[in-house]
């Protein structure tokens, strides 16, 4: 809601602001960091590509300043998910008078699956879209092929540099998905924490157990599904799992009861300021997540 207001009492604001149309470049903005990245793999180092949240910050705590509507307003594309969360962006883009164009990851994707978040012996169930889409590589690789195709319509003088940049990290998409692929994780992957990993863990086939049913459980876990979790840890896993920005007190509280070692598998919601400075990339995360899961395997 606050937010909500926010984008209200800015919109005469922004209404007066034009994009800069004499620039040669393309001003992209992805909202989160899967949005940016995959726009940063296309375009390389010959457009501005910029992130609306900032490093660090948890993106579902994210509050937009009236800097960030200008930057939108400015904008020659916005990238965001399209999810049932994003309400917010479609909001301020419709408020525009002049709004620039919008890339929805969901229009890339043509079988989103949904789930349910539902408590025990409740009979009304709340059906959403899981919104972290691009966890799956193969998602992924679909995104970058209508990404590159969109940023291609805006910027047709830079075509081949743009599809050759799509082509070549499609490659290496590819490669990963492989390695993947490769892996034989049998025993449950346990997470003391949401659980985003919906359409990787499914793409490999990867047995998991979260302490919530899903990521958008609003409040603390039940009781049960805690000890669920610890009683699982304990025949035989040596490992648990958080995530980026998850919940230290409840994997601490889960390690410790079942003897097991906290490792991160980290979903990208957003990226760590080090590893923003640092470079890091979709590849490089996902990399760092199979090396993870490669430990998991020979421990247990």
């Amino acid at each position: 809601m606050k937010r909500l207001l926010l984008i209200i009492s800015l919109t005469f604001l922004v209404l007066s602001c034009n994009r800069n149309e004499a620039t040669d470049n393309l001003l992209i903005i992805g909202v989160g960091f899967p949005h940016y990245d995959a726009a940063r793999a296309i375009v390389g180092e010959s457009n501005s590509v910029e992130m609306l949240l900032s490093p660090g910050e948890e993106s579902h705590n994210y509050e937009m300043s009236p800097k960030d509507m200008i930057k939108i307003s400015n904008a020659d594309l916005v990238i965001y998910t399209g999810g049932d969360g994003d309400y917010w962006i479609e909001s301020v883009l419709s408020s525009l008078e002049n709004p620039p164009r919008s890339f929805k990851l969901f229009d890339a994707v043509e079988h989103v699956e949904e789930w349910h978040d539902h408590e025990d012996n409740e009979e009304d169930h709340n059906h959403q879209r899981d919104e972290h889409i691009w966890t799956s590589i193969n998602n992924e690789i679909a995104i970058i092929e209508a990404l590159s195709r969109e940023i291609v319509a805006l910027d047709s003088s830079k075509k081949e540099e743009y599809l050759d940049n799509a082509n070549s990290y499609i490659e290496d998409l590819k490669e990963l998905d492989r390695e993947f692929k490769s892996l034989k994780v049998e025993n449950t992957v346990v997470f003391a924490s949401k659980f985003p990993f919906k359409y990787f863990f499914e793409d490999y086939q990867i047995p998991y157990f979260s302490i919530y049913e899903s990521c958008a459980h609003e409040g603390e876990p039940n009781v049960k599904r805690i000890m669920e979790a610890i009683e699982i840890a304990k025949n035989g896993v040596a490992m648990i799992f958080d995530i980026e920005f998850g919940s230290p007190l409840l994997s601490a509280l889960i390690a410790n009861e079942s003897g097991s070692e906290i490792r991160e598998l980290n979903a990208m919601h957003n990226i760590r300021l080090t590893d923003f400075l640092n470079g890091e990339t979709y590849i490089t995360i996902m990399k760092r997540n199979l090396e993870v899961l490669k430990e998991f395997c020979s421990a247990n």
